[in-house]
């Protein structure tokens, strides 16, 4: 098998399946944020104190909630838009019949993710200096050191995909 049909059927098999899945995971990470953002706070990397935590309602502080509402509109609509162009690239009649227009979203796709990669290093940089930071007790440490790292994993992939879908 060529190196062109390999990569052509990467294209048209795995590769939306691996874009819809990103998205999806990113409009599920948005509306748990807006629906449990005590919760997200925590997966994100920055813990609240435990005197939040272990409340009935688990209330943040206006400006955290804030912070983790924004993180959840993000995440949704940087999600939605994946599915969105996804959508489009497969199965929309103008991206079915058009190479270019096909060639086009597949791009956009690309310019999603490897933007994402950029968003994902970021976000593993500004939680591992929460980690450093002065006042963080060790058990919020230790759980923002791992999502840190977590977050700069999670950009390899992301990058990859960004890659395959702007250059493949």
């Amino acid at each position: 098998m060529s190196t062109s049909t390999s990569m052509s059927t990467l294209r048209s098999s795995a590769l939306p399946i691996l874009t819809a899945t990103m998205g999806s995971m990113g409009i599920v990470n948005g509306l748990y944020s807006l629906t449990s953002p005590s919760d997200a706070e925590t997966a994100f990397g920055l813990p609240v104190p435990r005197s939040i935590s272990d409340s009935p309602t688990k209330e943040l502080p206006w400006w955290q909630a804030a912070q983790s509402y924004a993180r959840g509109v993000r995440n949704l609509a940087g999600g939605l838009s994946i599915v969105g162009i996804t959508a489009l690239w497969r199965f929309s009649p103008l991206c079915v019949a058009s190479p270019v227009a096909r060639l086009v979203a597949q791009r956009c796709l690309g310019v999603i993710f490897l933007t994402g990669s950029i968003i994902g290093v970021g976000d593993g940089v500004v939680v591992s200096r929460f980690a450093e930071g002065g006042g963080t007790d060790q058990e919020a440490r230790q759980v923002a050191l791992k999502a840190g790292w977590g977050h700069l994993v999670m950009a390899v992939p992301i990058l990859a995909l960004g890659i395959v879908c702007f250059w493949a």
